[in-house]
């Protein structure tokens, strides 16, 4: 009994010192990605693509939650190895939260398209806005492996995606950014979501089907809703100045 604990401690700190190597290098790395990014893009375009991002930060709130709820839930429920209903958790929040997300980017989209065609939003918002809505599906697939991969006890895994992730990323992004400027700031999100989205496929999304449990559903609804507009206060306090340029 010992022994095992002593093995579950030395497992639980290894991982630990994993997850957190490749965050500490992954942000090092990022950190001298930007550095380049605004060596090559002007003030005025990377202001742009500031203002762009925040849309990103809100929206990742119409799901109401449910997502949350799931991060808090899905670990409880695998530990009780009720299995059966964990699979219907993760069904129902990754169908809900993917799905809210495409219809209200498509919303959105739309939105953005009329104020751009009556001559109210540039080329470079508008695109930018479209761009960044792709971006926030991408990164909640992405962001939905991760955790998941995490509650099923595959820190290392999700250790080794997040340095593949941003290495491929910072790289394709920086060839983009010197040839094409403004835009290429957009690939380094696409990119390394759609790297991640891929090593996690088996692991994770390939056991998914899109179906919903209205039970479930609307408890995770009532019991993460709390969690999030605390997660939303704490964004708007952190995002205040941006509002105060904006402004």
């Amino acid at each position: 009994m010992i022994r095992l604990v002593k093995k579950s401690r030395i497992k639980n700190n290894m991982d630990f010192i994993t997850v957190t190597v490749s965050t500490v290098f992954s942000s090092f790395v990022s950190f001298l990605y930007t550095i380049f990014a605004r060596r090559f893009i002007p003030p005025y375009e990377y202001g742009i693509y500031s203002t762009c991002l925040l849309l990103q930060t809100y929206v990742a709130y119409v799901q109401c939650g449910v997502h949350n709820a799931y991060n808090r839930d899905y670990p409880q429920i695998i530990g009780t190895g009720n299995i059966d209903k964990a699979i219907k958790l993760k069904n129902t929040a990754f169908t809900f939260v993917v799905g809210v997300y495409i219809l209200s980017s498509i919303i959105i989209g739309v939105v953005l398209g009329i104020i751009f065609i009556c001559d109210k939003l540039s080329s470079e918002y508008f695109l930018g806005y479209l761009i960044v809505l792709v971006v926030l599906i991408l990164n909640t697939i992405s962001d939905f492996g991760m955790n998941t991969m995490r509650m099923n006890g595959g820190y290392n895994y999700t250790a080794l995606v997040t340095v593949i992730k941003t290495m491929v990323g910072c790289t394709v992004g920086l060839i983009f950014i010197y040839n094409f400027g403004y835009y290429g700031l957009f690939l380094l999100p696409v990119i390394s979501a759609l790297v991640a989205i891929s090593l996690y496929y088996k692991r994770v999304y390939k056991g998914i089907y899109f179906t919903i449990e209205r039970n479930i559903l609307r408890n995770s609804m009532i019991t993460g809703l709390p969690l999030m507009i605390g997660s939303l206060i704490w964004t708007a306090v952190a995002s205040v100045d941006k509002f105060v340029i904006l402004g």
